[in-house]
């Protein structure tokens, strides 16, 4: 079994894309293009609401 290391909690990776996207002047990452993103959040929000989890912050 080999561990690679790990840095951060991975927002460390959304960073750096982020900056390499701002650098060659795109406003979305062919990595993970918004659509793509809504699509995940969709899925996380129907999961949630179907197992009944909730967030201190949901309302």
């Amino acid at each position: 079994h080999i561990e690679p290391p790990r840095i951060g909690n991975g927002y460390n990776y959304e960073a750096i894309e982020v900056g390499r996207c701002l650098r060659a002047g795109k406003l979305e990452s062919g990595t993970m293009p918004l659509d793509e993103t809504l699509a995940v959040i969709k899925t996380l929000d129907t999961v949630r609401e179907e197992i009944g989890l909730k967030y201190p912050m949901d309302v």
